[in-house]
């Protein structure tokens, strides 16, 4: 039987790794985006089909580099569209919204 020093010292390497494995998935993932988005931008692929593999990749634990890419490829050559920080005063949620240029009447 192990001793509790062991133990301790077992679960702390344990955490340690996962830790370093979280870390590294969250690279890979960031990295997949990006391949992706390359691959959707190239002239030998249509963008629709690759657009949902984009949107499902990207989750709220996604590094923002990857929330970034997302919000760029869904808005990609329209001029007339942009990114509008926004704080809600009452619940104090913070985040962005695409705009438009020119408003609808």
């Amino acid at each position: 039987m192990k001793s509790l020093d062991e133990i301790n010292q077992s679960l702390a390497e344990t955490e340690e790794e996962l830790a370093r494995l979280n870390s590294l998935r969250t690279k890979l993932l960031a990295r997949i985006t990006e391949l992706q988005q390359e691959k959707a931008l190239s002239s030998d692929n249509p963008s629709f089909p690759q657009q949902s593999v984009i949107l499902a990749s990207v989750t709220s634990q996604s590094t923002q580099e990857s929330k970034i890419a997302l919000f760029r490829s869904l808005f990609r050559g329209r001029e007339d569209v942009y990114a509008k920080r926004f704080e809600n005063p009452r619940t104090g949620k913070k985040g962005y919204q695409p705009v438009f240029r020119i408003e609808w009447d």
